[in-house]
This record gives structure tokens, C-alpha cells and sequence, in this order.
């Protein structure tokens, strides 16, 4: 009896294979078969094969609900053979696998491999169920499920399903973005400098928490609306997980998108240091280093001031780009920015939100918080003070008599939250 290196699968991959163990008695199956680990795909949305058979829905046009019914036929008919080989699932229990199921798995290890990928998650195993060696090769190919098309896919895709990249323009167009507050005098700056001939590379320098990122985000709204530079069409930023799962591809992806748009890269200084301290391997900062030397995309950074002293001495950056000064948010833009988060705070933590609240979180953020900037550190108090009103509303804590169990978030909540976070009575 031999049994699956624990290191080959995913983490993800591991979690779906033990969620389709505990399906297998309403299968009546004693092997762990391709069909009904294909049943668990199609439930998982957020599965990194669920996300790519999503995508080549919508690109192949095929019926979700048939392609539900005819993998369900299959995992109850196919009964499996015995490979004699065992799947220790996320519970210690050994579990004894198909032959398919191996062949699967170890082909998708295969396409992980050249892909410089160390394991094999579900989007590399539905490319190898899409492959004529097995029998959910048939259900694929009907509508039009390569192993092509789906390795195409898993450039977009994070091991853990969540998206390599994202294009703020795209989301904004599909009402899939909050609103967020626009500082009008930065942006006509930033647009100003985006608008240039040449050296339109930007670095946003501010201290941390000013909104550098948030002042992207707004760029990217105003796109959507047509209402920025008019040769720009998306706004893109890689995935912080999918950076450290495989930050060459995530890398390589994210410039392919930004092409003929911006690519935000927050915290650059990570892709220029020196061998010492380098984040992440040579070739990734490469790649970012030759989009500053081209204008394919343009490249907007983030940093604080200190560590842009030392950035501006690489000769890539002092001569490829210019900076623009985002300062911390006064009280007042604060207090208007803290609006755009009313809904969320009220839908996060299902209470009610009163502006006064919000204004005097602007008040004592900026007066008692140090080690973070404006707007960010009013919104870390808000969110700190409704936090406490929740859970004595609905926790019924008794040691928190300063906390009135209402379910709304008023002005002496706030300055309880900021006693707390500050230590200051």
C-alpha cells in the first residue's frame, strides 16, 4: 500500500478531495473517484477550477445546470477501480483512491511543474480531467472544456481561487467597486503627470495610511467613467497571494493585463533592493524594472518618504519617473472620507452608525493615533469602537459597562476605542 505525498496536493486541492471523502457514502462509493471530485469543483466557487469553468462559461456559452446533472450521473455510476494507493485527507484518514484519481493528480502535478509551480491545485487538475486518458475527458470536451483552454486560465487564476489580478476599471464598469472619496487637487495631478509624453511613471509618496492606494482606486473610477487620460484602460494590481505563490507568473500576468493601462504596485520598494535583502527572486523585480524602461504600461508605486530617499538613489526610478507628495488627509477630507464607510461599518457589524460618531473618530485619530496617518488610522478607530458595540450587543459582555448594548455606534463609544487602542484615559 503506498500512499500521496502530502506535499504533491495544495492546500486547497487537500480540503476539496476531504470535502469529496465525505460525500462518498451518499455516492455509495468506496474509492475516491475524478467524477465526484469534479461534483465537489462545481460546488466550490471559490475553487480555482470553479472560477475557470465560470470563466469558460461565459466564453463557451455551455449550461451550468446540464453540466451539474451529467458529472452527478457520473460520480454515482462510476464506481472506480483500485489504484491501491490512499489520500490522507485534512483529518488523518486514510481514504483509498481511484486509479483515475492518481492519474489526475499526478498529471496535474506534471502541468504545475512546467508552469515552475511546486503542487498541483484543482485548477491543474481539472486540465488533466479535461484530457482524453480519462472518462470525465468526454463530459469536458462537449462543451468545449480543453486542457488547453484551462491552462490559458490558470495565468489568471491564484492557487487558492481568488484572481491573479485585479482591473479596477473592469470592476468599476460592473458595479463590483465601493465608491471610494476622490482628493480632486491630487488627482488632477496625478492625471497631469500621467499625461506626459514621456516619464509618465509615478511614484505616490506619502506616510502610511495617507490613502496612496485609495487615491488609485479613485484614478481608476474616474476611467471607468471615461473621464481620465483617454489612452488608458485599466488600472491593475496583482494579488498579494498569488506574489508569493508563483510571483514570477503573478508578475508576468499582471504587466500582460496593465498593457495599454497602469499597473499599481504598492510598497515598490520591495522589487528594488539589493541582494541582501531582496523580497523576491531577481528575475521578478527584472521584469518590473524593464516596464519603467518601456511604455507599454505605466507604472504607478507606492512608498513612504523615507524609504523613497532611498529608492530615488536606483538610476531606473530617479530617471524613469516622477513623484508626486500625497500628505496625510486633513479632519475634514477624513470626515468626509469616513462617510464612504458608513454602509460597510453598519453591514459588517449590524449596527447603527451615527455621523457625529464618525466625525469625532476623524477628531481623536488625528490628535491621539501617531503611528498611522490619516484617513487610515480614523477608519481603524471606527472600526474598533463598532466592533465593541457588537459584541456587547450581541454578546452580552458584562465587563464593558462603558459600552451601552444599544447597537449604535455614538460619540462615547468612539472615545472608549480610542482609550483602548491609545492606552490614554
Amino acid at each position: 500500500m503506498s500512499t500521496l505525498n502530502p506535499n504533491i496536493p495544495t492546500a486547497e486541492l487537500s480540503r476539496l478531495m476531504t470535502t469529496a471523502v465525505t460525500r462518498m457514502d451518499n455516492y455509495h462509493l468506496k474509492l475516491l473517484t475524478p467524477q465526484l471530485i469534479l461534483r465537489i469543483f462545481l460546488d466550490e466557487k471559490e475553487s480555482a477550477a470553479h472560477q475557470i469553468l465560470r470563466q469558460l462559461q461565459q466564453q463557451r456559452g455551455f449550461d451550468w445546470d446540464d453540466l451539474v446533472r451529467r458529472v452527478e450521473m457520473m460520480a454515482h455510476s462510476n464506481k472506480g477501480r483500485n489504484a491501491d494507493f490512499y489520500f490522507t485527507d485534512d483529518f488523518g484518514k486514510e481514504i483509498p483512491l481511484d486509479d483515475e484519481s492518481l492519474v489526475v493528480i499526478d498529471e496535474g502535478l506534471t502541468i504545475a511543474k512546467t508552469r515552475e509551480e511546486l503542487k498541483a491545485g484543482s485548477g491543474h487538475v481539472l486540465a488533466a480531467m479535461a484530457q482524453p486518458n480519462v472518462t470525465t475527458y468526454g463530459v469536458l470536451q462537449r462543451i468545449g472544456v480543453t486542457a488547453a483552454a484551462v491552462i490559458t486560465l490558470l495565468g489568471e487564476i491564484a492557487q487558492d481561487g481568488t484572481p491573479i489580478i485585479h482591473d479596477f476599471v473592469t470592476e468599476a464598469q460592473q458595479g463590483n467597486t465601493a465608491p471610494v472619496y476622490q482628493r480632486q487637487e491630487l488627482l488632477r495631478e496625478l492625471i497631469s503627470l500621467l499625461s506626459l509624453a514621456q516619464k509618465r511613471h509615478t511614484i505616490l509618496v506619502g506616510p502610511e495610511g495617507a490613502g496612496k492606494r485609495t487615491l488609485a482606486y479613485s484614478l481608476a473610477q474616474l476611467l471607468a467613467e471615461n473621464k481620465g487620460p483617454g489612452n488608458l484602460r485599466s488600472l491593475v494590481q496583482i494579488n498579494e497571494t498569488a506574489l508569493l505563490e508563483n510571483p514570477l507568473a503573478a508578475m508576468r500576468a499582471g504587466l500582460r493585463r496593465a498593457s495599454g493601462g497602469v499597473l499599481l504596485v504598492p510598497n515598490i520598494e520591495r522589487f528594488f533592493t539589493d541582494r541582501l535583502r531582496t523580497v523576491f527572486p531577481e528575475q521578478v523585480s527584472r521584469e518590473l524594472h524593464k516596464a519603467f524602461l518601456n511604455d507599454e504600461q505605466i507604472v504607478i508605486g507606492t512608498t513612504t518618504p523615507g524609504i523613497y530617499d532611498q529608492l530615488n538613489n536606483n538610476r531606473i526610478i530617479r530617471q524613469n519617473s516622477n513623484q508626486l507628495g500625497v500628505p496625510a488627509a486633513t479632519k475634514e477630507e477624513t470626515i468626509a472620507m469616513l462617510s464612504f464607510h458608513q454602509l460597510r461599518l453598519k453591514q459588517e457589524y449590524e449596527i447603527e452608525i451615527t455621523r457625529e460618531a464618525l466625525a469625532t473618530a476623524a477628531v481623536l485619530a488625528g490628535q491621539y493615533i501617531k503611528t498611522i496617518a490619516l484617513p487610515a488610522a480614523a477608519v481603524q478607530l471606527a472600526d474598533r469602537a463598532a466592533a465593541l458595540v457588537r459584541m456587547v450587543t450581541q454578546e452580552h459582555v458584562a465587563n464593558l459597562p462603558e459600552i451601552a448594548p444599544d447597537g449604535r455606534l455614538d460619540n462615547e463609544d468612539v472615545m472608549f476605542a480610542a482609550s483602548q487602542m491609545t492606552k490614554i484615559p
